[in-house]
């Protein structure tokens, strides 16, 4: 009999594990760097005494911060149901992918270029740090479903992509309230998320070959 996947209920009280919390301190992470984002981007607008962008910047990152907490709750209440031994290895995968690391030098950088008032490099190089969160997010997911041989579900590919349209509509924002050139810097984010899908598109073609080749040798 194949197993089920987990269900989307909390865990039972009592019942949550000491066993994720690299995952945790991961997922924290996040909210703690949405959370800064979202200051840093408004700060950006009240120190330019624009109250239209200020308006828009506010909405938008309101509107990042809930899709991410939305994955990260997600990705918590998933990983609580696994056995503690698959918990213990979705652990060394955060672990050896130093997303927690990640998390902390990009949100310490995040913070002191907004308040210098960096753009254009420094937001390409933001937009760049994020796609990697996502990326590192989106391997942990995919991990969870593969133990049960499940496929990951569309729309966290369309929840992740839309965080990343409002990510890159808040930095043309700042860019544009620093002076900087917005059309110019939308051209470049975008080859960015083109990249992101070719690689996206990379790992599944590579997935097929290893899985077609592991059935030849399986039936040679």
């Amino acid at each position: 009999m194949s197993q089920k996947e987990p269900n989307d209920q909390a865990p039972e009280p009592g019942k949550r594990s000491d066993d994720l919390g690299l995952l945790r301190e991961f997922t924290g992470g996040i909210s703690r760097y949405t959370e800064s984002f979202r200051q840093q981007a408004l700060e950006a607008a009240r120190r330019a005494e624009d109250e239209q962008t200020m308006a828009m910047v506010d909405s938008s990152t309101q509107a990042l911060q809930v899709q991410m907490e939305r994955l990260v709750t997600f990705t918590l209440t998933r990983a609580a149901r696994l056995a503690p031994a698959q918990q213990q290895e979705l652990n060394e995968l955060v672990r050896h992918q130093a997303g927690v690391e990640l998390l902390r030098s990009t949100t310490a950088t995040m913070e002191r270029g907004m308040k210098a008032g960096w753009i254009s490099k420094f937001l390409r190089w933001l937009a760049k740090h994020f796609q990697e969160v996502k990326k590192i997010l989106r391997a942990i997911l995919e991990w969870i479903f593969g133990l049960f041989g499940a496929a990951l579900p569309r729309w966290i590919d369309a929840l992740l992509n839309l965080a990343d349209e409002l990510k890159n509509a808040i930095l043309g924002l700042i860019e544009e309230l620093l002076g900087g050139d917005s059309d110019r810097l939308a051209r470049q984010l975008s080859a960015q998320e083109v990249q992101w899908f070719d690689e996206l598109a990379a790992v599944a073609r590579l997935g097929r070959a290893y899985t077609s080749g592991g059935s030849s040798e399986a039936e040679a």
